[in-house]
């Protein structure tokens, strides 16, 4: 079905996204010693364009998607692959963790299905040693379904032996880490609608509220992030509605800078188009995709389609 695909890219494609030695990953769940603290309300948001310009055509039908997430330093791949067999009637999903110099490859996930309900190993994130990969086991049913799944666990792959172990998350939407390793942001996952920001060392947290939706009945789901090259900035999706329900479904895009000191800028608001954010190129564009697979890129202070850069 149509929505099941937009979910699985809208989660996978979204974060396909360094320390002298290993050390121990901290664990998420520490209790704070800081009582959390809570930020202003953010500022309205801009309308969104509804028909961007510069927008390329819809990709043709592959019957192999990948998606791709290398290591801080540069030695490591991780590829999630979902391929069509028999001509669609069936389907293949891996997940493998190799070094670019082919010199050990690990395959954590590797099976054929057929029917529409799966599990889908999302890619997560490379901690700043390039030692542990970590990746979230997504459920995908055969219906409709949430745009940002609800996680409460990860899978950490030590690269070294290909020795798996469980990452235990604070229950939320959206989860990604800074790519120092040192801060936490994810988004709850019901009214106050909030991100939280937590400090992986001290389990100290802090919360910046969501801008709401129109409708007090609508839900509201926040994911999908990407990091600007510098690292010390993200802008995510923002899905307002329910994607089983009747009531039309609306997305917007916003950035968020100071991680210390989190605010929000309002990027795009209220489009009937599936944001689904893919990278944000060095140069300062940010490549955007909907839900029928076109893409434009964006200006990240804007949100003005703005022309794709230079190669």
């Amino acid at each position: 079905m149509r929505l099941n695909h937009v979910v699985v890219c809208a989660s996978v494609l979204a974060v396909l996204a360094s320390c002298s030695g290993p050390r121990p990953s901290p664990s998420p769940t520490e209790a704070p010693t800081i009582a959390p603290t809570e930020s202003p309300p953010p500022p309205a948001l801009p309308p969104a364009t509804e028909t961007p310009s510069l927008v390329t055509p819809q990709p043709t039908q592959a019957s192999l998607i990948r998606q791709v997430l290398a290591s801080p330093d540069g030695e490591w791949n991780a590829e999630a692959s979902f391929e069509f067999l028999d001509g669609g009637a069936s389907f293949r999903v891996r997940l493998v963790v190799r070094k670019i110099d082919g010199s050990v490859e690990w395959t954590p996930v590797d099976y054929t299905q057929t029917g529409i309900g799966y599990s889908y190993p999302a890619l997560r994130w490379w901690a700043p040693d390039s030692r542990t990969f970590y990746y979230f086991n997504m459920a995908t049913p055969d219906g409709c379904g949430d745009f940002y799944p609800i996680e409460d666990e990860w899978i950490a792959l030590d690269v070294a032996d290909g020795s798996q172990a469980p990452f235990p998350l604070p229950e939320g939407r959206g989860h990604t880490v800074s790519p120092d390793g040192e801060t936490m942001i994810y988004a709850s996952t019901s009214s106050p609608y909030r991100l939280v920001f937590r400090d992986l060392g001290t389990g100290t947290e802090r919360l910046l509220p969501l801008p709401p939706p129109d409708n007090q009945n609508q839900e509201v789901q926040a994911g999908g992030a990407v990091w600007s090259p510098d690292g010390l900035s993200f802008a995510l999706s923002v899905a307002y509605g329910d994607s089983c329900a009747e009531l039309p479904l609306r997305f917007s895009v916003l950035r968020v800078d100071r991680l210390s000191d989190p605010s929000f800028l309002p990027l795009v608001k209220g489009s009937r188009r599936l944001l689904r954010l893919i990278r944000w190129d060095p140069s300062g564009p940010i490549l955007v995709k909907d839900w029928d697979d076109y893409s434009w890129w964006i200006d990240s202070l804007t949100g003005e389609p703005v022309p794709a850069p230079a190669p």
